[in-house]
């Protein structure tokens, strides 16, 4: 009774996409024979009848002292010749190998007797079956059974079976004679179908009865283990329920007693079998030049009746069975490809056509590069470079063997894309410079080109960069210094880390030598990306935009004029994304004959960035302008209306108003400076006033929102508080009201931290020491700052302090866990760390902004001609004396008074007593003048009393 539990052609498409992480590890490997066809083999699972062998070639036998040992363990691998050609994954042989561990390998190369995992095993075979892959060994002479290896032939041609069996095995390696379990089973090799059946027989036990259990590797192999075709179960599954695996290294799980996972069921049947289309093998390619190869293959058996097609691309995506070949009808096994480009990556792939509507998968890819000639010009990234110690095709790297320079791929906060190379040489002078050869250029001494890129160093100082040119491309001592290039920026930042690089008229290059870079021996650490080898430009674009002044919908800028000054004047691009525009990109305003403009109908409250480029004439424009500048619009406020003031007399209190617009808040301040509003509200009662007195309202709406890495993603800390932090610009007046830190120890649970705001000149604007949870893995601290911080660019938020229960904070060092900047649109822009390379401990600020319209004045009018009745009498009945008095004034009934105020002439309290127990008042601090002495009566009344201090 047959069963099928897999579908062919899906096993098929789960092998495809299985394939393609294999290609990966192909190519990682540098593998150009890594051909994966066995994934094609079809599979599908039978219950029949173990038939065990009665005759044939016993080729190896268990011995009487394996009964207390190793029977047929690790014995040397046994070659077989088939008594027909047998063809396995496109080749066909006439010879095999038996392995005592369950398996069977092809080719001139065997496995060693000690292989137990034939599947994952990186030898040199040219594929294997493997039937109960594993340590495996037999017995003599137990339980009235003994072990073998045989083979035999069954059938007739042109339908005969070429099998191999493993007759009482133990499931897995034992030395034990008291618990003995004996099993077998068989791989049979048909012919002219080349199929291929395993074949398996439950098993019992010959002695003892306690469970024995493990894994084996059941399946196919290729060439390397980038190409298989095996089964897995877990011990959770049945032996019988397999499914397809997903690496090499998948097995299949079993156990002689418990039901899940089992034994397998007498008879179960694996069957393989073979596609109907091969395709080629063995992919080469000879010497390349610089514009073609030739690529050869080994066909395969059967050769295909309508040979082969070839695709080739520069991109490393894998064709697929739709894709269209670049060469078709290959009648012979190489083929000359031509009019490539020189220093290119090629990807090459072959397929076999077995008829017209009949192919084969493609090869694995063939990745071969042209050889590179001269060029006139170059641009590169570094992004086609391998990370580590590589430099991109077309380069030379030239690293001494004794105390060598750092020169290297990396991936390291590159100026644009995902890589940059970086170059670093010890300031020791017995330390060797690495060189970085650039590729050939023919037009060295044409006087037409320059060189351009983009550079920095890590940490604050000059660092001095070398350009010079290598006679040979191969040996770093034929290097000749043509001219040093000073870099100061430790930061990717407005055009600051352009160099250009101009060979000086005069000056000959021998014919086919190489420009090429390296460092002073200065200590320095150096960065490059973005570099050109270009036409030197004739006209130039403006530098040095500045923002002189900005509205909530304009912001007017200016520049420095280009030289020459362009006759037909600048052109301008802006946007709130800082991609840079290119050279077909349409300006946003064009016709600008001055070196400043206003850009108007923005958006309030928003970051643009501002390209600016010269138009020389009616068709030569220069290159946009470096990095686009960043300038903020301001908020739009709401608007104050109906204003009112009030009177008042003279030791009462006034109540001020004011109307806004919906949702905002109104401010009322002492005077037009002060930050902090007295209160707010739509109205404001005054203090007890005795003179005409100024107040001023705002109308303000606020924002708030987070920057910077929500959460850590590394699980790693550091400990250093040396002015560690973020780089940030402030677009607005705003607050940083909290920052999250993530402190570590492994044992302590709680600390202190410190966290310095500082301005651009390093100055200390604010400072906070707060208590701090701690935790072996970095526990969650929400610190509360408040820090307020004006408009302004280049303020640092550092930690500068902790204590020592604190071992650590978690920081991001990989490149991937971060990328500046983080914007929070029209308030504040993080745009670097303090140390290049590392993001440090400060995450998800919450930062917050208020929108305030201009503060406008509203008055309290003190009216001289009211008197309130009660005042009147209080002030009638009540003395104060001596009047003038020097030192003491004394006041004649206090038996009711709540609280003394002392007043100057204008109204300001500059003494109060809230509670009045004597009748005297000692006033000796005061100078000489007049003053206002008021009591306040429990009942609500005020007395007021001029006096003079003598």
């Amino acid at each position: 009774m047959k069963q099928i539990y897999q579908l062919f052609s899906r096993e098929t498409n789960l092998r495809s996409r299985l394939k393609k992480i294999s290609l990966g590890i192909a190519l990682f490997l540098g593998s150009n024979g890594a051909n994966a066809q066995v994934s094609s083999y079809g599979f599908s699972q039978s219950t029949g009848n173990f038939t065990p062998l009665t005759g044939g070639n016993v080729l190896a036998t268990a011995t009487a002292a394996g009964a207390t040992a190793a029977g047929l363990y690790n014995i040397a691998p046994i070659p077989v010749t088939m008594p027909f050609a047998f063809n396995f994954n496109g080749e066909n042989y006439s010879n095999l190998v038996i392995s005592s561990n369950g398996f069977i390998t092809f080719g001139a190369t065997s496995a060693l007797n000690s292989t137990t995992l034939p599947l994952s095993y990186v030898g040199a075979y040219d594929g294997a079956i493997s039937a109960w892959g594993r340590s495996l060994n037999s017995f003599s002479n137990i339980g009235g059974k003994t072990g073998d290896i045989s083979t035999d032939v069954v059938g007739s041609a042109p339908n005969r079976e070429f099998v191999i069996q493993w007759k009482n095995f133990r499931p897995i390696y034992a030395t034990s004679i008291s618990n003995v379990y004996a099993f077998s089973f068989q791989i049979r090799l048909k012919e002219t179908s080349n199929t291929i059946d395993m074949v398996y027989d439950n098993g019992s036990y010959a002695l003892g009865s306690s469970a024995i259990s493990g894994t084996a590797q059941m399946g196919l192999r290729g060439e390397t283990i980038a190409d298989y075709n095996n089964r897995f179960n877990a011990t959770s599954l049945l032996f019988g329920n397999s499914s397809i695996g997903t690496a090499a290294t998948s097995t299949q799980a079993f156990n002689t007693t418990a039901a899940t996972p089992g034994m397998p069921s007498s008879g179960l049947t694996y069957t393989w079998t073979p596609p109907s289309c091969f395709r080629p093998t063995k992919l080469s390619s000879n010497t390349p030049t610089t514009n073609g190869m030739t690529i050869s293959w080994q066909a395969p058996t059967p050769m295909p009746s309508s040979g082969f097609e070839v695709y080739y691309s520069t991109s490393a995506t894998a064709p697929d069975a739709t894709t269209v070949a670049s060469l078709s009808n290959i009648s012979g096994n190489s083929v000359q490809l031509s009019t490539l480009t020189s220093g290119t990556t090629y990807y090459i792939y072959v397929r076999s056509l077995c008829s017209v509507t009949q192919k084969s998968e493609w090869t694995d890819a063939l990745k071969v590069e042209t050889l590179c000639g001269p060029v006139s010009s170059y641009y590169t990234g570094f992004e086609d470079s391998t990370t580590g110690a590589y430099l991109p095709l077309c380069w030379n790297r030239l690293v001494s063997s004794s105390l060598p320079g750092t020169l290297t791929t990396s991936t390291t906060t590159p100026a644009a894309g995902a890589k940059g190379i970086y170059l670093y040489t010890s300031a020791t002078s017995t330390y060797t410079p690495s060189v970085a050869v650039l590729p050939e250029l023919d037009n060295l001494n044409a006087g037409t080109h320059w060189l351009r890129f983009r550079t920095r160093i890590t940490v604050a100082g000059t660092g001095t960069l070398q350009v010079g040119y290598v006679t040979n491309g191969n040996d770093m001592t034929t290097f000749n210094l043509l001219g040093d290039i000073l870099v100061t920026n430790t930061a990717w930042s407005l055009g600051n880390d352009e160099k250009i690089y101009q060979i000086p008229a005069g000056v000959t290059i021998p014919a086919g030598a190489r420009l090429a870079l390296r460092t002073a021996n200065d200590g320095k650490y150096f960065y490059i990306d973005e570099l050109y080898w270009e036409a030197v430009p004739t006209c130039f674009a403006p530098s040095g935009i500045t923002s002189t002044a900005n509205t909530s919908n304009s912001i007017s800028i200016a520049w420095n004029a280009a030289t020459p000054i362009p006759t037909n004047g600048y052109e301008i691009y802006y946007s709130t994304s800082n991609t840079s525009p290119t050279a077909s990109t349409s300006p946003s305003i064009t016709g600008v004959m001055s070196t400043a403009t206003t850009i108007t109908g923005l958006l309030p409250l928003t970051q643009y960035f501002v390209w600016i480029r010269s138009k020389c004439s009616a068709t030569e424009m220069s290159a946009w302008s470096l990095d686009g500048s960043s300038f903020n619009t301001i908020c739009q406020p709401p608007s104050l209306s109906a204003v009112t003031g009030a009177t008042f007399c003279s030791g009462q209190t006034a109540t001020l108003s004011a109307m806004t617009d919906s949702g905002a808040t109104i401010n009322w301040y002492e005077d037009n400076t002060i930050a902090t509003p007295l209160a707010t509200g739509t109205t404001f009662t005054t203090p007890a006033l005795t003179a005409t007195t100024n107040y001023w309202v705002s109308s303000s709406v606020g924002s708030q929102g987070y920057v910077g890495i929500s959460v850590p993603v590394s699980t790693s800390g550091n400990s250093g508080v040396s002015n560690l932090g973020m780089i940030f610009d402030a677009h607005q007046d705003m607050m940083i009201e909290t920052v999250d830190v993530y402190p570590m120890h492994a044992s302590n649970t709680t600390g202190t931290i410190t966290i310095e705001l500082r301005n651009a000149g390093g100055a200390t604007l604010a400072s906070a020491t707060e208590n701090v949870a701690v935790s072996p893995t970095g526990a969650y601290n929400a610190v509360p700052l408040n820090f307020a911080v004006p408009a302004g660019t280049d303020y640092k938020l550092v930690v500068t302090a902790k204590s020592t229960t604190i071992g650590n904070f978690i920081r991001e060092s990989g490149a991937a866990n971060y990328s500046f900047p983080y914007i929070l649109s029209g308030i504040c822009t993080m745009k670097d760390t303090t140390t290049t390379g590392f993001y440090y401990y400060l995450y998800n600020w919450k930062v917050s902004a208020k929108c305030e319209s201009p503060r406008q004045q509203v008055t309290a009018t003190l009216d001289a001609a009211c008197l309130g009745t009660s005042e009147a009498t209080k002030k009638n009945e009540i003395k104060v004396y001596p009047n003038p008095f020097h030192d003491v004034i004394s006041i004649s009934d206090i038996a009711n008074a709540k609280s003394l105020s002392v007043m100057d002439i204008s109204g300001r309290v500059i003494r109060k007593i809230n509670e009045v127990t004597a009748n005297s008042v000692n006033l000796s601090d005061l100078k000489e003048g007049l003053y206002i002495l008021q009591l306040t009566y429990k009942d609500g009344s005020i007395s007021s009393h001029k006096v003079i201090k003598k």
